[in-house]
């Protein structure tokens, strides 16, 4: 999974990304290093919030080429701490029915 926020200032330079599973079939699991780290945790500095979103994108693990599978953008007012499931659209922006991904959210006002 890549993790990044965009907005004033941001964009691409704060572009995060999991450590992957081998054959996790449909029951993937995404980490920050090794198989015991099972969490991933990042953290980011966002001037302005208000005008900022969070961007997670799945991503299949290829030799050749790394190919997009799905994505989800939330607006981070929008945003509450605690477990959240964000639903996921593919590459034409169609919702893809019963997939979600499950994220916790910590706040810290700056």
């Amino acid at each position: 999974v890549k993790v990044f926020v965009e907005g004033p200032g941001l964009g691409e330079k704060t572009a995060k990304s999991t450590h992957y599973l081998d054959n996790r079939g449909f029951h993937p699991v995404w980490t920050t290093g090794s198989v015991k780290d099972a969490k991933a945790a990042f953290e980011f500095e966002v001037s302005e919030p208000e005008l900022s979103t969070l961007v997670l994108q799945v991503w299949e693990n290829d030799p050749v080429i790394d190919d997009f599978i799905v994505e989800c953008f939330v607006p981070l007012p929008m945003l509450r701490d605690g477990l959240r499931a964000f639903p996921l659209i593919d590459s034409k922006g169609c919702t893809v029915q019963g997939s979600l991904l499950l994220v916790k959210t910590m706040l810290n006002p700056m």
